[in-house]
């Protein structure tokens, strides 16, 4: 068996990652997620979402890109190599395209789960499809499992300041949460932890 190592650790999470968001695209959008909404007939909802959850992300990565170049300034970075600032800042919008590709799979799969589970009283699927709440809910945990697998520690450690800026509170977060760490069962077992940790 070959030991596990921090090194180790972190690529089980990378790989993982890779493995999720592999097939999915945010232009265009997945096909299959296209067609649930409009199975919902709720395709005139999706373009405003994706505004809605672009201009979320552009605002976590903006604040997340200031505290990553406070923590290099203070030489606070968890990284064996000092990245500069042009490329930590191409890293942390690596991150960005990552959450969201991230936050489109728990989507499709959240739906997939609930439709299979309503039939066809969609009625209450519908009315969390609407709430911002939950979106923003979902792709804060998006980042955190990417920030936490690419062992963005500095960035990280503010979690208080992180779902603040999503508009959101801890409670709705652990109710959106708790799915994906019960229903995911390829999740690797330091995200899991670390998420019910949070």
């Amino acid at each position: 068996t070959v030991p596990r190592t921090p090194f180790t650790r972190l690529m089980e999470g990378v790989s993982w990652i890779n493995k999720k968001v592999n097939t999915i695209t945010i232009h265009p959008l997945p096909n299959i997620l296209v067609q649930q909404f409009e199975l919902l007939q709720l395709s005139s909802e999706l373009a405003p979402l994706m505004s809605f959850i672009q201009d979320l992300s552009d605002k976590i990565t903006l604040k997340i890109t200031t505290t990553a170049t406070s923590a290099t300034t203070n030489n606070v970075l968890t990284h064996t190599i000092i990245m500069t600032h042009k490329d930590q800042t191409a890293s942390l919008y690596n991150r960005k395209e990552l959450s969201i590709r991230l936050y489109l799979y728990y989507l499709h799969s959240m739906l997939s789960n609930e439709m299979n589970r309503t039939g066809n009283g969609n009625d209450h699927v519908i009315k969390w499809l609407k709430n911002q709440t939950f979106h923003s809910c979902l792709l804060a945990c998006c980042y955190q499992m990417i920030l936490f697998s690419y062992k963005d520690h500095h960035l990280t450690s503010h979690f208080k300041t992180f779902i603040s800026l999503c508009g959101i509170n801890i409670f709705n977060f652990i109710k959106v949460i708790e799915p994906v760490i019960k229903r995911d069962l390829t999740l690797p077992k330091p995200i899991q932890i670390y998420l019910k940790n949070l």
